[in-house]
């Protein structure tokens, strides 16, 4: 994408239609008849910030079921591809790049932007953290428990035989609740960084990082509302209302709110799922897989 500050962003927009996003991220309406310099000044917003965030979404390598896939009737494995594709691998090359490139930002401005800079470096540390483990739970848990349950399905097997059973809610409902952590986190960073806005007098890498930042809460939020609305419900998929209701009812009931053992089917020894280290050991044990070290 090659963009001037001079382009009008109705035109923007009829050129890079995902252009929409990134300028709904900065507060810019994208129904505005003006140039992106006059959008940024009014948001006070540096247009080389605004320049970079839509160059970055240009550059990206393009991607067919990005935009046209319906994933309410995509297949379950080719949602799993995609986000392994496009969300797996973008969170394990850039986490480590924008926590180097903010440790270089605070070398420079400590004097000034320390304390904000210590609490950022701070929660993207633990964000990093968080998400590793949780791409990994994925990876070795959860979406093969996903695709093993569409293989039985297409193959006649009962919905209440191949998936929706307690312990795949229960492992439902606690993804969903890491995904709340994840966007706790971003709301913070989004604090932290003043909406992603950089100081007047930043340098180059300071609006990059802002940029960085602002493109992973995107990426993030996608990822997740890919997962809750279309991926785990296919755990599901196929039951019947009452069905459906009861297995609900029944974990919310006995299951996750008294923090049952998916595998002992007795009281947490940790407490609760979210201070146990070996909450996904056992869902893992529980449907018959054996989690790689």
């Amino acid at each position: 994408m090659s963009v001037k500050e001079t382009i009008d962003i109705h035109e923007i927009l009829r050129k890079y239609p995902q252009a929409r996003s990134v300028l709904a991220r900065f507060g810019v309406a994208p129904g505005q008849r003006t140039t992106l310099a006059v959008a940024a000044s009014e948001k006070h917003i540096p247009v080389n910030l605004l320049l970079a965030a839509l160059e970055e979404i240009g550059n990206a390598p393009p991607a067919r079921d990005d935009v046209l896939t319906d994933w309410a009737v995509a297949d379950t494995n080719e949602l799993i591809d995609y986000i392994e594709r496009q969300h797996h691998t973008y969170l394990r090359r850039e986490l480590p790049h924008l926590e180097h490139l903010l440790k270089r930002v605070m070398k420079t401005h400590r004097r000034r932007y320390g304390t904000m800079l210590g609490a950022l470096q701070a929660t993207l540390a633990s964000l990093r953290i968080e998400i590793e483990e949780h791409l990994r739970v994925e990876e070795q848990i959860l979406f093969p428990r996903v695709r093993d349950i569409e293989h039985h399905r297409r193959n006649g097997g009962s919905p209440l035989q191949v998936g929706g059973t307690f312990v795949d809610v229960v492992a439902m409902d606690q993804m969903k609740y890491e995904h709340e952590l994840v966007d706790a986190a971003l709301t913070e960073i989004r604090k932290l960084t003043s909406n992603y806005r950089p100081p007047e007098e930043a340098c180059e890498r300071f609006a990059a990082l802002y940029v960085g930042l602002a493109t992973l809460a995107t990426k993030l939020r996608e990822h997740v509302d890919l997962e809750n609305t279309f991926l785990w419900p296919a755990n599901v998929r196929g039951l019947t209302r009452t069905q459906n209701n009861l297995l609900q009812d029944t974990v919310g009931s006995v299951y996750s709110a008294q923090n049952i053992c998916p595998r002992t089917h007795q009281p947490c020894t940790a407490g609760s799922y979210a201070q146990c280290n070996c909450f996904w050991d056992c869902i893992a044990e529980e449907i018959g897989l054996k989690r790689p070290e």
